[in-house]
């Protein structure tokens, strides 16, 4: 088709992707980075937050030898 008989449909489309194409990589480029922070935070967030959990409850629940001593002493 020569270009005097596209319809005013096929030009809009046309001038739409022409646009658009630019946007393409700017978005994509967005949407990676922010993907890549998310991942980031959630390596973070499973290395060390059972660690935390662990350590807080761990030490809470087995307890110290004189804890224990205390203990037996009141049976």
């Amino acid at each position: 088709m020569a270009e005097n008989t596209k319809n005013s449909f096929e030009l809009l489309k046309e001038e739409n992707e022409n646009k658009f194409d630019n946007h393409k990589k700017k978005i994509k480029e967005n949407i990676d980075g922010r993907r890549d922070i998310w991942s980031f935070f959630g390596e973070i967030i499973e290395l060390y937050i059972p660690k935390i959990f662990g350590a807080l409850l761990g030490g809470a629940m087995t307890g110290s030898s004189s804890d224990n001593k205390i203990l037996d002493d009141d049976k």
